[in-house]
C-alpha cells in the first residue's frame, strides 16, 4: 500500500521535496507547524451584504469580511468541536445597520455586543465552538478605522 513521505524520511525523487516542504510547514511529529509563516487564512469577501447572509463553513475560509448594506440577519455553519472563525463587519452607505444573531451564539454576560453604525466603521468578532453544538463569540475590536 502506498503512503506518504515520512517527515525527515524516505529520500529520492519525489520524496526529497516532498520532505523539504514537510520539514518547513509541520514539526517532526506530524503537527502543523504554525510558526512558519507559511499559513494563510481564506478570506471571504462580500462587499454588498443585504438583509440575510450565511456564512460558509471555516473549512471554506476562516475569515469573512462583510459590508452590511442593510440590517442582516447572519445564519452561522453547524457548529464543529475545535473550530472557529473571524467575522470583519463593515458599515456601508449611511451605517445604522444591525445584525441579528443565531440563537447558537453565547455571548459574555448573555448579551451581543452593541456593534458600531457610523458609516464606513469596522468591527471585528470571533467565534469558536468548544463543543459542537455552540458558537462562543467575542469582540476582538470595535469601531476600527
Amino acid at each position: 500500500m502506498a503512503r506518504l513521505p515520512t517527515v525527515g524520511g524516505d529520500d529520492g525523487n519525489w520524496g526529497s521535496v516532498l520532505n523539504e516542504f514537510l520539514e518547513i510547514e509541520h514539526n517532526a511529529d506530524g503537527t502543523h507547524g504554525l510558526a512558519s509563516g507559511l499559513v494563510t487564512d481564506v478570506v471571504n469577501t462580500q462587499s454588498s451584504v443585504g438583509s440575510t447572509y450565511t456564512l460558509p463553513a471555516p473549512t471554506a475560509a476562516g475569515m469573512h469580511y462583510l459590508t452590511l448594506t442593510s440590517s442582516c440577519t447572519v445564519t452561522f455553519p453547524t457548529a464543529v468541536a475545535g473550530q472557529s472563525f473571524t467575522l470583519i463587519l463593515k458599515q456601508g452607505e449611511s451605517g445604522s445597520h444591525t445584525v441579528t444573531w443565531p440563537e447558537a451564539v453565547k455571548w459574555a454576560g448573555g448579551t451581543a455586543p452593541t456593534l458600531s453604525t457610523t458609516e464606513a466603521a469596522t468591527d471585528v468578532l470571533g467565534f469558536f465552538s468548544p463543543d459542537g453544538s455552540d458558537w462562543f463569540g467575542f469582540v476582538s475590536g470595535l469601531n476600527i478605522n
